[in-house]
């Protein structure tokens, strides 16, 4: 006999050729087919509405309609449960978001310039106003993203980024190393996510050969990493 499991969040990251080197911006569904056939539809994510996510902005949230799909221009989507979400990244951080209780979901491109501002605030209220379930309910996984230990900074810009940080973030030390999910971690619990549901994933993406990095490869890299965020329901004999 067949019984159908409660549905669970899925959160998967893989490499994905996007030809950044001749300049071709994350314009098209065809970018990620490959790995729609090789992830999503064996994780019973076939039926679901696709959006992709094109990072042109730091902050700009936007809420998905229930029969949206396709390409949306923005740092952060928040969909329904029905809906797939999908986003390039090198070494920034795929946040993923989802309540418990009624599986709105949103992901979210978080790199050191973001984490400058209170989007990370802004967008629990914003899950949590719209779903009303309250933030206990809240979990967050991510992508893999660069470590402490590989993100260091160097020069005048490393200046102005650690001078930056520093200004917004209270906790955060100037030095020459970037712990990005240090920082996530500290903005997520000031906004009211509980410790405990905060998993956020280890693998560092200059470390890995098989992910992308820009600060490994620099501008030589040709491809993003795909992170595909959505919900499944798994048979269970």
């Amino acid at each position: 006999m067949t019984t159908k499991s409660p549905e669970l969040p899925i959160f998967v990251c893989a490499t994905a050729d996007t030809n950044l080197a001749v300049g071709k911006r994350f314009t098209a569904t065809n970018t990620t087919d490959t790995l729609q056939n090789t992830f999503a539809e064996s994780m019973g994510l076939r039926e679901k509405n696709p959006i992709y996510i094109v990072t042109c902005s730091l902050t700009k949230i936007c809420v998905a309609q229930p029969t949206q799909s396709g390409i949306v221009y923005a740092n952060t989507v928040i969909a329904h449960k029905h809906q797939r979400l999908h986003m390039l990244t090198a070494d920034c951080i795929a946040l993923a978001l989802y309540c418990s209780q009624c599986h709105i979901h949103a992901l979210s491109h978080v790199g050191w310039n973001t984490l400058c501002t209170k989007h990370i605030s802004r967008l629990v209220e914003k899950i949590n106003t719209l779903h009303k379930c309250g933030k206990e309910y809240i979990n967050v996984t991510s992508s893999p993203a660069i470590c402490a230990n590989c993100y260091i900074n160097r020069g005048w810009r490393g200046v102005i980024k650690n001078y930056l940080l520093s200004l917004t973030n209270k906790h955060y030390q100037r030095q020459r190393s970037v712990n990005l999910r240090g920082i996530v971690i500290q903005h997520l619990i000031r906004a009211g996510i509980i410790a405990k549901h905060i998993t956020l994933n280890a693998t560092c993406t200059a470390e890995m050969p098989q992910l992308s990095s820009y600060r490994r490869d620099g501008t030589n890299r040709t491809n993003a990493n795909l992170a595909i965020s959505g919900f499944t329901s798994r048979n269970k004999a």
